[in-house]
């Protein structure tokens, strides 16, 4: 039996022979620790970043490819959604 996100999609990939990205990308994945230990704002702020940047890489693989994302980071939009509903 498959346990926990990860091992989920490490047979995803394998089954699917598909790409796989994580969340946050690479190419920010070192900042993490200093940004988790900032204010919200700043936090929502990386992570944002991080989504738009694995968009553009989604955006390239999926012309080629199946894709498997894992832990995207739909945390960082998640608080602002009452906001958003309190404006309408």
């Amino acid at each position: 039996m498959v346990s926990g996100k990860t091992t989920l999609v490490d047979g995803l990939v394998e089954r699917l022979s598909a790409s796989r990205l994580r969340s946050p990308p690479d190419e920010l994945r070192h900042l993490r620790a200093a940004f988790d230990s900032k204010p919200s704002v700043a936090r929502r702020a990386y992570y944002n970043l991080g989504n738009y940047l694995l968009a553009r890489h989604i955006n390239q693989l999926t012309m080629h490819r199946t894709v498997v994302i894992d832990r995207y980071s739909i945390n960082a939009q998640s608080p602002l959604i009452p906001l958003a509903v309190s404006f309408l």
